[in-house]
């Protein structure tokens, strides 16, 4: 159908909603291969543009791979690219907790891998965050990886596992990470520590882990 559309004289193909996203970003963003490969031929389609959050197309699609390494060949990606947010692709692919899509973006192109976002997150934080082990494996194998940050809400990694409730990161961020000397009693900025937040969250194999 959208083939058919397309050979209509006149049609738009770079219209936007009122979210600001293209035919292009709607199909990137809901996976579907086939109607990405499509619009990727006609000429003069917008790859790079943004919707109203400052997402392109590969941002939406980040998390589906197939899509992703369909939109990478049709243009660059850009390290410095970031939503209105501050999230670069890594981290949207970190968040995501795709690991495949992690590794892919990385070897795409040279990421600052310690950038931030606006709320002070990292890729690493966002990888965390998303329960993904492989995310985070992916990720502490980059040199200079920094695994101290903490977020403007005073989230540190273990934290964020914490929170999570995936005893396997949790276990990670404790023993698995070279030079880390957590405070297991550090407080986020509403005072709890990360056996309060995973008690909160009902995580019982973090708390068991934790004590």
């Amino acid at each position: 159908v959208v083939a058919m559309l397309l050979g209509v004289e006149g049609v738009a193909y770079n219209c936007v909603d009122a979210m600001g996203q293209t035919p292009l970003m709607m199909a990137a963003g809901k996976g579907h291969g086939d109607v990405v490969a499509v619009l990727l031929e006609v000429e003069g389609i917008e790859i790079g543009s943004m919707d109203n959050e400052g997402k392109t197309a590969l941002a939406h699609a980040i998390s589906c791979l197939p899509v992703v390494g369909a939109l990478l060949k049709g243009g660059s990606i850009s390290a410095d690219y970031t939503t209105f947010e501050g999230l670069t692709y890594l981290m949207l692919a970190a968040a995501s907790g795709n690991a495949r899509s992690v590794r892919a973006v990385l070897q795409a192109a040279q990421f600052d891998i310690n950038a931030r976002d606006t709320h002070g997150g990292t890729a690493l934080a966002h990888a965390v965050a998303s329960g993904s082990y492989g995310a985070v494996e992916a990720i502490l194998e980059v040199e200079g990886v920094n695994v101290h940050c903490v977020d403007e809400q005073g989230m540190t990694l273990l934290m964020h596992a914490a929170r999570g409730g995936k005893v396997q990161i949790v276990v990670l961020m404790l023993l698995g990470v070279e030079g880390v000397d957590y405070n297991w009693n550090g407080v986020d900025a509403k005072g709890q520590t990360p056996l309060m937040t995973a008690a909160g969250e009902g995580h019982s194999g973090v708390v068991a882990v934790l004590l």
